[in-house]
């Protein structure tokens, strides 16, 4: 069985042979290209010395680093040596003390969770003072429901308002409509907002 294989290719050595005579110089070189060729000389020579230099270097450190050993003073990202010392992390300190505040006391997200939490009570009376206040500023009108229409429904949205000591002072309910069910042209045909 054969397969179709490539063959290896030959390598081919190329010998450079001296030159049988040295190159004839320029008839004639100005100052300025006398210069040039110096400067590209110069600096030929001094690339050469830097990347000597920088292996030479390389090997040292390689010899002379502990292994799997990590460094403070080393950037991660740039494995280049820190110019500052790494700082410390603090929070910021607000008005001249550092409040902790109270997180056992959750805000409730719905109507049961209210009525279930262990603060029922004030959740209660926070609900009852935003009906009574809807009610005094004649927020809505009671009419019948039209045909083929549907009703806004309508969320209680609750929040803890907590005084500078991080203790909860307020129980606040707001009873919310869900605005975003309603179509344009179908549901309202005017939209109000004041002008200043």
């Amino acid at each position: 069985m054969k397969t179709d294989t490539p063959p290896k290719p030959k390598q081919i050595e190329i010998k450079q042979e001296p030159p049988s005579r040295p190159p004839t110089p320029p008839a004639k070189l100005s100052d300025s290209d006398i210069e040039d060729l110096f400067n590209q000389q110069m600096l030929r020579e001094t690339m050469e010395q830097i990347s000597n230099d920088e292996s030479e270097e390389e090997e040292e450190e390689e010899e002379n680093a502990p292994e799997n050993t990590q460094h403070n003073d080393v950037d991660t990202d740039t494995d280049q040596p820190r110019r500052n010392p790494p700082r410390e992390r603090k929070p910021p300190v607000r008005y001249g003390c550092n409040i902790q505040h109270d997180t056992t006391t959750a805000e409730p997200t719905n109507y049961h969770q209210a009525i279930n939490s262990p603060d029922s009570e004030k959740w209660q009376k926070a609900m009852e003072v935003e009906l009574d206040s809807l009610a005094r500023n004649n927020t809505w009108k009671l009419v019948d429901t039209p045909d083929h229409r549907k009703l806004v429904d309508c969320k209680w949205v609750y929040k803890i308002k907590l005084g500078p000591d991080g203790n909860p002072i307020r129980y606040k309910a707001r009873l919310v409509a869900k605005g975003f069910s309603q179509v344009p042209g179908q549901d309202f045909d005017q939209t109000y907002a004041p002008v200043t």
